[in-house]
């Protein structure tokens, strides 16, 4: 999925609709635009930033 050269804000509803959580984690583990990778989380540890990030959902 490409998100261009600014970050984009993972907690707009338009992006997150677009976002599967495969997608999100790996935006998460790889870093886009300003955003850099988040290295070193254990699998149920970014399972469960994405999942706050997804809370955190803004319309």
């Amino acid at each position: 999925m490409a998100f261009g050269a600014r970050s984009s804000n993972l907690t707009e509803a338009a992006l997150q609709a677009r976002l599967t959580d495969a997608a999100l984690l790996q935006v998460m583990r790889n870093g886009v635009g300003r955003m850099p990778a988040v290295t070193g989380l254990r699998d149920d540890e970014a399972k469960a930033i994405a999942a706050h990030v997804r809370s955190i959902r803004r319309p």
